[in-house]
């Protein structure tokens, strides 16, 4: 059985290519032969034109939605699928897939570019309002965003279903 890892091109890390390394190990004792493939390979509007055999799947481990839909429309069995990814990436999103599940809940992800769990557990001490960007999802889909917060001041306003913690590019290029 043969699958693609398809990966961000540009995000360059030890800590991501040991993962990759790992998951094709793992596949290699299932007798599946794991290709990595960065997004990058695979541009559209030129992988649309390409004949190239497809494998039996693959572990799509990229944001790139379009990329992702086109593969899909030429048969390639995603995991992580365009549908998948494009819920999870926007909390919005995210939430209106749950409440369209019968789940209520109220989502968040706090964003500041670069920051190292380390850093999140640092601000989490000194009550640190540095949080460049959040949005914040109800359970009835109200969405409001806002900068300048600190992640005591968002944990003990709200009771919350799913935060997310998002580092920035400048995390994974460490």
């Amino acid at each position: 059985m043969k699958a693609w890892l398809i990966y961000n091109s540009y995000l360059k890390s030890a800590k991501f290519e040991e993962i990759y390394r790992m998951l094709a190990s793992a596949g290699e004792k299932l007798g599946i032969e794991l290709t990595l493939r960065g997004n990058g390979e695979l541009l559209l509007p030129l992988w649309e034109k390409c004949d190239e055999e497809l494998p039996d799947f693959a572990l799509f481990w990229d944001k790139d939605i379009p990329l992702g839909r086109s593969l899909e429309s030429r048969g390639l069995r995603l995991y992580n699928s365009a549908a998948a990814v494009e819920a999870c990436d926007d909390k919005r999103r995210t939430q209106h897939m749950l409440t369209a599940a019968g789940i209520k809940a109220r989502v968040c992800n706090l964003y500041y570019s670069g920051c190292l769990l380390e850093k999140h557990h640092e601000w989490w001490l000194t009550d640190a309002a540095n949080y460049q960007d959040f949005v914040t999802v109800d359970e009835n889909g109200r969405t409001s965003t806002g900068e300048g917060i600190s992640l005591r001041q968002i944990l003990d306003d709200y009771n919350w279903d799913v935060i997310s913690l998002q580092p920035g590019i400048d995390f994974y290029n460490r």
